[in-house]
């Protein structure tokens, strides 16, 4: 049996983050479904922090908005932490709505309903959430739909519905009770998840995490590590079952070569 480790370097407000995940999702599933004795493979999911929008305000706003500042913050090169005011063009509205087409038809493809109706704005307290989840007491209970042999189901599971009640849904990514609701949805203690995002818990790691992502030169999310092999942006599931396949013929060969030559040993 093999135990496929894969490290997630994401942002919960990133898009392709959960288009990638989607993906990794249906390939792991096409691999224990067709791979000989796949379904007996394990797949352990670690997310990591990454700070995608380092910038953005930390009062709540549209996506729309956010995006909106985005496009004539990269114009004018504002010096100022908080969001500045913004008198975008017309071709920068045409600009916002040409990429929620895009990314509602790509999201159809992978089954995600993209309603661009969630409140953007700073992530560290969602990525504190993730550490929370990530703690040895939180590694039961997952909810059924996205356990995959993973040896903290529940970390995943709350990573996994934290992008869909903000992309799909209304979800405020910086509100610490939205935040309390997507745990309690996912298995997570509601309260013990408030008292948490209610102190500074979680807050050094997610900085560590997106520090030593920056600095590894990593400069766009989603960003997965499988098994020591790094795959760049949410790649396609053949790509991903590819991968899989790749890691468990070598796996394989390693076991009859140190067979083979434990039998030569003994002869």
């Amino acid at each position: 049996m093999t135990n496929f480790s894969i490290t997630i370097v994401s942002d919960p407000v990133c898009p392709w983050c959960y288009i990638g995940k989607k993906r990794l999702d249906r390939a792991i599933a096409l691999y224990k479904k067709v791979y000989p004795n796949g379904r007996d493979d394990t797949f352990t999911v670690t997310w990591k922090a990454y700070y995608l929008d380092p910038s953005a305000p930390t009062r709540r706003i549209s996506w729309d908005e956010r995006s909106l500042q985005k496009i004539v913050s990269s114009k004018s090169k504002p010096s100022s932490k908080d969001a500045p005011s913004i008198n975008p063009t017309d071709q920068d509205k045409d600009a916002v709505q040409q990429l929620k087409h895009r990314l509602t038809k790509i999201g159809g493809q992978e089954g995600i309903s993209f309603t661009f109706g969630g409140k953007i704005g700073n992530t560290r307290s969602a990525h504190r959430a993730i550490a929370f989840s990530k703690l040895p007491a939180n590694t039961s209970n997952p909810s059924p739909s996205t356990n995959t042999g993973n040896a903290n189901p529940i970390h995943d599971a709350f990573v996994t519905a934290l992008f869909a009640a903000y992309f799909e849904g209304t979800a405020d990514i910086t509100s610490h009770a939205a935040l309390a609701d997507v745990a309690a949805s996912a298995g997570l203690d509601r309260a013990q998840m408030l008292a948490w995002l209610d102190g500074e818990d979680g807050g050094e790691e997610a900085d560590a995490e997106d520090r030593a992502a920056k600095d590894a030169g990593i400069r766009g999310v989603p960003y997965f590590t499988v098994e020591g092999r790094k795959v760049d942006g949410a790649q396609d599931v053949q790509d991903f079952m590819e991968l899989f396949v790749e890691i468990k013929e070598e796996e394989q060969k390693k076991v009859d070569t140190e067979s083979t030559l434990g039998v030569a040993v003994t002869a």
